[in-house]
Order: structure tokens, then sequence, then C-alpha cells
């Protein structure tokens, strides 16, 4: 494994771990509105520097970096010292991208507040900020000293960011087995084990790819169109949640994966059972088909010129990297559209 830590605690732990901590070195936390308010009083200590950021993707801007940078010079800290984030994958990707740059790196604990932070972005050293309308546009890779995960911060959470975790748990459990897959499509409860296997997942793949050069690459099975949507909403001035993304690039990976590369009818309609019952859908249609193309194949992950690098499954725990064609790609899209339609026709919904 690489060389971050990252644990399942119970929250008094959580907080001993902080107090422990901001009593040898100096600590800034960085929060957001909702974490200060319903995260932090369940580990508060006076002896941390509290710095505040937008919440949710607006936190991921420049003009937030160059806040951050002034603050923690005009507090003192030396590379010696912690940055704490309290919150998401944003605040992750933000705080590990400040602490990478500021005096070339200082010392970086997380403590996830939802479940998308806690099985993804608090793991594995990535960390960007949007530029230019782009997701994730400008980062680097630095790894957390730690990561300190308590399932007690999800019951701060709506319920529309449990789903964009448990798309991810359905992520992993594609990648990695028939069993796990099974478990997280007939979630009942998301427990220190569940949490455990999927965090040990990662840090594995991390501790072979840490700069997303190789092995590391199959993580990104579903989010090459989760991107493009994300993009697409975001040039219109509109959030779209990243797990809700992920749901529907999960579902257009697989039928390219049942349709060309032999991935068995089942696997795709699971997930579509799973999604029509616990996701909401994602609007689009075939007239956003051109920008969503343009702005896929600016994605940092894509290696082709007209092609799309995507990953795909020849099975359950069999993730394999091909060049997509354009026409693939929409036929794909066209299903999603179609499915939705037909859900919505059929049963009201979706």
């Amino acid at each position: 494994m690489g060389k971050t830590e990252a644990i399942v605690l119970d929250i008094e732990s959580v907080a001993d771990r902080l107090r422990a901590l901001a009593g040898r070195h100096k600590v800034a936390l960085l929060a957001d509105d909702n974490t200060i308010e319903q995260c932090y009083p369940l580990i508060e200590d006076e002896q941390v520097d509290v710095l505040l950021a937008p919440i949710g993707e607006e936190a991921k801007s420049l003009e937030v970096v160059q806040f951050l940078w002034n603050s923690l010079a005009e507090l003192g800290y030396t590379r010696y010292d912690y940055l704490v984030t309290l919150g998401g994958g944003s605040l992750s990707d933000l705080g590990g991208f400040v602490a990478s740059t500021y005096m070339r790196g200082i010392k970086l604990v997380h403590i996830p507040t939802t479940l998308l932070g806690m099985i993804d972005a608090s793991i594995g050293g990535k960390t960007a900020i949007d530029y230019e309308g782009i997701k994730n546009l400008i980062g680097s890779f630095f790894e957390p000293n730690e990561v300190w995960i308590s399932l007690s911060f999800l019951e701060t959470l709506p319920e529309k960011e449990i789903l964009c975790g448990e798309a991810e748990l359905i992520k992993y459990g594609l990648l990695d087995s028939e069993e796990l897959y099974q478990e997280t499509l007939n979630l009942e409860e998301i427990s220190p084990e569940l949490i455990g296997k999927v965090v040990e997942y990662k840090l594995n793949l991390v501790a072979t790819d840490l700069r997303d050069e190789g092995g590391r690459v199959v993580l990104n099975l579903g989010h090459t169109t989760a991107h493009s949507l994300e993009a697409l909403k975001i040039s219109r001035g509109e959030i779209l949640p990243h797990g809700i993304a992920v749901m529907a690039g999960l579902i257009v990976a697989l039928y390219i994966s049942y349709k060309w590369y032999g991935l068995e009818e089942k696997v795709l309609s699971r997930l579509i059972r799973v999604a029509k019952e616990r996701f909401p859908r994602v609007a689009f249609s075939c007239d956003d088909y051109e920008e969503m193309w343009q702005l896929a194949l600016k994605d940092k992950k894509n290696a082709g010129d007209e092609l799309l690098t995507m990953v795909l499954l020849s099975g359950v725990g069999s993730p394999i990297t091909d060049l997509v064609t354009r026409a693939q790609w929409e036929e794909a899209l066209d299903f999603y559209v179609l499915i939705g339609i037909l859900f919505a026709y059929y049963l009201g919904r979706w």
C-alpha cells in the first residue's frame, strides 16, 4: 500500500485524534458552512484554526485557493504543520491541492463527511480545482498522511448525498467481484466492513499507480460519460451531483460492454433495475450529443483524438480499457434516454 493510512473510526476516536494532533502542531481545519454547522461540533477543538470555503463545486476555484494560501501564510504555517479537511469530495479536492502547493507541500489529513468522500475523493492522492469551466483541469497528485473515516457523519447527510456514494460503491462492486457487486446492489446498510473492503481495494490500486498511468485507470469506469454530463450542466449554470452522473455513466459503459465486449446482459439489467428504483434520471437529449462529445474528448483521462478512452467490462471483476467510437457512445446514450422514456411511460417515474 501507499503511505496513506485510512482507517474507519468511531466519532470519539476522530475527536481524540484531532485533539492530539492540535496539541503537537498547528492545525488548520478546512470546512464549509454545512460541515462547520453539522459536523464540526462532533469533533470540535479550540486549538485549531478554522478556515471556511464555499459549499460544493464553487469551492474549487483559483480565487478560493488564493484565499487559503494567504490565510495559511498570515497564520504562520510551515511545511511541518497540518491542513485537515472536514467535508466531501469538493473540500478534499480543494484542500489537497492547497496542501500540495503551499510551501511545496504541508501535512494533510482528510476527515470525509460524505459517503462519496469516504470511498473515493479522500483516498488516492488526487487533488484538483476547476478552471475555465472544465472540471478538475488543474491539480496534482498528493497523498494525505491519514484519512479518518467515521460513519457517524453519514447521519448528517440528505438522501441525495448518500445516493452519490452508493453509485461509487456499485462501481467498486463491478470492478471487484460478483459477490461485492451483489452486496452493493442489495445494500441494506453501510457497514464499516463494506467501507473497509472498498478503501482497501482502492489503496491497493493506488500503491502501484499513484499517478494514474496504469492499473488505476479502471477506477474511471462510468466516469467518461459522467464527467461530460457534469461539464454540460456546469456550462448551463447547473450542478449535477457526481454520483448521479456516475450512475448514468455506468449504464452507458455497461451497454457498450454488453453490445461489443461480451458482458452478460443480466449484469446490465440488474444495474438498470437499481437505477430506476433508487436514482434520479439525468436529463439530456440527442441535441446535447455534440457538446457532450467535445467535452468528453477534453477529459484529462482521454488519450484519443476522435475516439474516447473508456473503461469497460468483459465481466464483473474483469475491467478492460479500449477506444470507443462516437457512434458506439451515442448508441449507448440513446439507450439511456430510451430506458428513461420507457420507465416514465410504464411506471410513471424516472
